[in-house]
């Protein structure tokens, strides 16, 4: 490695030093072009091939920055896979250095002979954010979620052309995972935007039927439910198939039957009631699936609810009620405090109730777990089992239909939710291997390490015993286990939520007088004055404790895309260039602090006088 390039190396790729990791696998040579600049040479099953031009490996970097320069100029960011000698990355500095990069190198042999051979620390000069060289396939998927995590805007791939062609297995490979990688983080920030208010206003509206009622993670005697099966109902399709058997199970106590989410209703359609219905939608129509119940005022199925469900789910819910915790309730994470102090365990958010479900009942330790109606596909062109919902799949929706595996080993229709729904119920699946699964979903989605069987072969071989414990036992013997005291004196501290108000005020106050100086004065000192003073109340606000629980998750996104757009704004003249420069992103991001503490604070001051008053003890 030339002695220029140690500190450059240092800082962005440290790992790099241990040459022991490079694997040789190619014979690497760098030889001259004709026009007197080095590329790489690859010897390959007695082939030669080179990653660059063996004649002018300049002009080539010329071509490849001049293919992508319009998208590189509606982008934001720059990802590099293939580096090679890195001609094209020098083009791409001097022609674009306000462009954040960065780059992925598969073949560290590549990388080592560039470190040899070229001095490349000026790179760093650049706006390079980071350097991936790939010692193992494992680290790829890590790579990947870290850089959609940090990236928020348009991103650019400029694939070096000779080593798509030559390292073909390895770029399809990565390129098959960053698309997968950038669909799922797309949807990932859909659901985020569309829920991130309703999670912190269903947690705070909720908190007080949350301290009173049991959690079925903790309050129930799980010795009970250990090592016994259980029934994870949905409302695909062929739930229909399963249903006089679904009877049968219930009647005779052979397992417990949980239905989740619009499944509740084709199950009392049926004449069925199963022993819980289990819920989570953050959405305010989520209470629309439990209608039938309330208006009957059918009190005999108890509701599993995740502390951020639909709050409007639960105000007039008939039956018993019990809850989880979810993962997107940061209200409960911070204020929930046990009487016997164990830690309160939080079920991860997912694509599906099931999902979900399957969560809960592996932790509790439910086995075998048997799913029906889990069809994660379409079936006949129907979205739902005939005693749930008669609906039809649309033609645009037939339009976007992808193909998946089937149990019985056919091709069936489904969408991507569906499938994402699948590949994280496969996920949570792998992750408890002690458990066995069974799918009796017929024409269902094949669903990885399950064993698809009809459901009466089930009974046959599973369900041959009569439970010991009734679930309506288990509910009787479940007692909530909050330290109510101690959570309402944490909770219903004033100073938290005024500390926060005013630091806003402060903060807003300073900025219009910043604004101001701007301006009309354009003076230096008062400038600087005025922004040091905004930033010293603007970081009281990120600490606060209330900002951190109540305003920040709501905000999530958006404060995202302010740290984002502020490290995108490159250093300016002078300190007044720059400060202007920033400013919309301040101004833009304390209005959403506003709109936030409008929403979220009165609420949470209604909670406060509640749990003040004793009414929930």
């Amino acid at each position: 490695m030339l002695a220029d390039n140690q500190s450059f190396v240092q800082k962005f790729i440290p790992n790099f030093l241990d040459q022991s990791a490079i694997d040789l696998k190619d014979h690497i040579e760098v030889e001259n072009s004709r026009a007197g600049f080095p590329t790489i040479k690859v010897r390959r099953d007695e082939k030669e091939f080179y990653l660059h031009s063996k004649y002018n490996p300049l002009e080539e970097a010329e071509r490849i920055i001049q293919k992508y320069s319009e998208k590189i100029e509606k982008s934001n960011h720059v990802l590099f896979y293939g580096i090679g000698m890195g001609f094209h990355i020098d083009l791409f500095i001097r022609k674009f250095p306000d462009k954040a990069f960065t780059l992925y190198e598969s073949q560290p042999q590549v990388l080592k002979s560039l470190l040899e051979e070229r001095n490349i620390s000026h790179w760093s000069e650049g706006r390079l954010q980071e350097f991936f060289v790939e010692f193992s396939i494992e680290k790829q998927n890590s790579f990947i979620y870290r850089f959609l995590e940090k990236i928020n805007d348009e991103v650019t791939l400029i694939v070096l052309p000779a080593h798509e062609r030559l390292f073909k297995e390895e770029y399809k490979m990565f390129s098959s995972k960053l698309s997968e990688g950038i669909k799922n983080w797309k949807n990932h920030l859909h659901v985020n935007l569309a829920f991130q208010k309703r999670w912190v206003l269903n947690g705070l509206k909720n908190f007080s039927r949350v301290l009173v009622t049991p959690n079925f993670l903790h309050d129930v005697k799980k010795e009970w439910l250990k090592e016994k099966p259980a029934i994870i109902v949905s409302a695909g399709p062929s739930l229909s198939d399963d249903l006089e058997e679904i009877k049968h199970i219930k009647d005779n106590r052979l397992a417990y039957i949980f239905a989740v989410g619009s499944a509740v209703n084709g199950l009392i359609e049926y004449g069925i009631y199963p022993d819980a219905a289990f819920t989570y939608d953050p959405k305010e129509e989520n209470y629309k699936v439990f209608e039938k119940i309330v208006a009957a005022n059918l009190s005999s199925i108890p509701l599993i609810f995740g502390s951020s469900v639909g709050h409007e789910t639960l105000q007039n819910y008939p039956g018993e009620m019990l809850h989880f915790i979810t993962s997107q309730d940061s209200i409960g994470a911070r204020y929930l405090v046990r009487e016997d102090d164990e830690n309160i365990i939080s079920i991860n958010d997912s694509p599906s109730i099931a999902v979900i479900t399957f969560q809960i009942l592996s932790n509790l330790g439910c086995n075998p777990i048997i799913l029906s109606g889990q069809n994660l596909a379409y079936r006949d062109k129907k979205w739902y089992a005939k005693e749930v919902m008669n609906l039809e799949v649309s033609e645009e929706a037939n339009k976007e239909a992808i193909l998946v595996e089937s149990v019985e080993g056919k091709m069936i229709e489904t969408n991507e939710d569906f499938n994402r729904m699948r590949l994280a119920l496969e996920s949570y699946i792998e992750k408890n291997p002690s458990i066995q699964v069974i799918n009796t979903t017929v024409q269902g989605a094949a669903i990885k390490r399950t064993r698809f069987m009809e459901i009466k072969e089930v009974i046959n071989e599973y369900l041959t015993e009569y439970l010991p414990v009734s679930f309506d036992e288990i509910i009787r013997n479940a007692q909530a286990g909050y330290d109510i005291d101690k959570v309402t004196e944490d909770f219903n501290n004033q100073k938290n939520r005024e500390d926060l108000k005013e630091a806003y005020r402060q903060a807003k106050r300073i900025l219009d007088k910043l604004q101001y100086e701007l301006k009309v004065t354009r003076n230096f000192g008062k400038v600087q004055q005025q922004y040091i003073k905004f930033i010293n109340h603007l970081k009281k606000i990120l600490d606060n404790e209330c900002f951190i629980v109540f305003i920040m998750p709501i905000m999530q996104i958006q404060f995202n895309l302010f740290v984002q757009g502020l490290n995108d704004l490159h250093l300016r003249k002078n300190i007044i260039e720059e400060i202007e420069t920033s400013l919309p992103f301040y101004i833009k991001f304390l209005e959403g602090i506003k709109s936030s503490m409008d929403v979220i604070l009165p609420v949470y001051q209604e909670v406060s006088q509640e749990l003040a008053s004793a009414q929930i003890k």
